[in-house]
């Protein structure tokens, strides 16, 4: 599941009052255009809290979608929903998504859309308010998303581009390890005050702006391999730097080489979550899942993602 719960003092003010609207909106409070998806959009008094993702092939049942939406609603104190269903083929929406609204508890049901990347129907219409052949819709042309775009809000064409993001070029891999097996000979043997070291590397690089050079991110990768680093290191960030430190570990996870590439996985990870974008928090933790599926770090992650944990917990919790 992705979920991507806006910081309170990050959301930008975009009014979405028709189903045309909220299509328009939902590729970039995700971060991407849905494929062949469930889309949970939650509010509380009308203001978006929520919007979370899932695979539709991976909801099994309505029983399977009414639990994930009164567990998200009951967290988030939200108390109405919009859900919408993308697939190109009625039956696999429809089979979900009627009869939700009256097995919802304590959830008011705004609207219920079948979307097939063209058209959207409304489930809730019962009286031929939506024409049989749907109505056309279009996100980049609609009002909404020009809204977002002005908000600084970005999407990206569809999941696989956000997957990029964290995946290793293959090309000069032979040179990259020849760096990083040199640096992990100058670093790891003698490891005092090496936490300290890694300290002011981050910090520079986050107040330089720019993309980390080959050797700052050798050194980061391999510094994090040491776990009093580890724990240094992620226990010092903060969310005013949390997009910042999105831009760095991107850049030195798609450096680094195996075995180094965990816990930049991890930071960039964490970095997400602290910026609101759980889309790309998903698709680390689905790389994490491959590279090393047993480090403790990625338990933690994948409790916050699985519920949906809004940023402000990392204050509470590091209080």
């Amino acid at each position: 599941m992705t979920a991507s719960p806006l910081p309170t003092d990050q959301r930008p003010t975009i009014r979405a009052t028709r189903p045309g609207d909220v299509l328009g909106v939902i590729p970039y409070l995700l971060g991407f255009l849905p494929g062949e998806d469930v889309v949970v959009v939650l509010m509380a008094r009308s203001t978006v809290v929520l919007t979370a993702r899932t695979d539709l092939a991976s909801v099994t049942s309505v029983s399977a979608l009414v639990e994930m939406v009164e567990d998200l609603a009951d967290l988030h104190g939200a108390d109405s929903v919009v859900v919408v269903g993308y697939h190109p083929e009625p039956e696999p929406v429809t089979r979900l998504l009627e009869g939700l609204p009256e097995r919802l508890d304590g959830v008011r049901v705004v609207d219920l859309l079948r979307v097939d990347g063209e058209r959207w129907w409304s489930l809730l219409c019962r009286s031929g308010c939506c024409p049989p052949e749907g109505t056309p819709y279009d996100v980049p042309g609609s009002r909404t998303a020009a809204e977002a775009v002005w908000a600084g809000l970005t999407t990206l064409p569809s999941r696989d581009e956000l997957r990029r993001i964290t995946e290793a070029p293959q090309d000069r891999l032979e040179e990259r390890r020849a760096l990083f097996d040199a640096v992990a000979g100058e670093l790891l043997p003698a490891r005092r005050g090496l936490p300290r070291r890694t300290l002011r590397l981050v910090e520079r690089c986050l107040a330089a702006g720019g993309p980390p050079g080959e050797r700052e991110c050798a050194e980061l990768a391999v510094a994090m391999y040491d776990m009093d680093v580890r724990h240094e290191v992620w226990a010092a960030q903060s969310r005013p730097t949390a997009p910042a430190a999105v831009a760095l570990w991107a850049r030195v996870a798609q450096q680094s080489v195996d075995p180094f590439r965990t816990a930049p996985l991890c930071q960039l990870a964490t970095s997400a979550w602290l910026s609101g974008d759980g889309a790309l928090m998903s698709v680390c933790l689905e790389s994490l899942a491959v590279t090393d599926p047993d480090a403790r770090l990625v338990s933690t992650l994948d409790m916050i993602q699985r519920l949906a944990l809004p940023p402000s917990w990392w204050e509470q919790g590091t209080a």
